[in-house]
């Protein structure tokens, strides 16, 4: 199963959630990673074995090597996560789907 850690701006009540579906989560400020770049906590989690990043920062894809990283990033596109079921769905097939050097964009806003 896919390791996921959450960056910083990610609703941290979705660590919980993404567990009972199997990916086994931390977040950023658990690694103690917290103030670190993007640049420098991305390659850490790399290092670390986390397979995806899930984040709300829409410049990570452009800014990371993520084929040299081997990770692949979900992009929510709103801070503001609404833990609905369908929003659940749509991150957890993200997750599933996003490969080593891909990144998915979710939408996550409440419809």
């Amino acid at each position: 199963m896919k390791r996921v850690i959450l960056n910083e701006g990610v609703n941290h009540a979705l660590r919980p959630v993404l567990e009972e579906h199997g990916f086994p989560t931390e977040t950023v400020q658990y690694r103690k990673w917290r103030g670190l770049s993007n640049h420098s906590w991305i390659a850490e989690a790399g290092k670390a074995g986390y397979d995806v990043v899930v984040t709300t920062d829409q410049g990570i894809p452009d800014q990371q090597n993520l084929h040299k990283l081997g990770l692949g990033v979900v992009v929510l596109n709103d801070p503001k996560l609404a833990i609905t079921p369908d929003t659940i769905r749509r991150i957890v097939d993200a997750i599933r789907s996003v490969g080593p050097g891909d990144w998915i964009m979710v939408d996550v806003r409440d419809t």
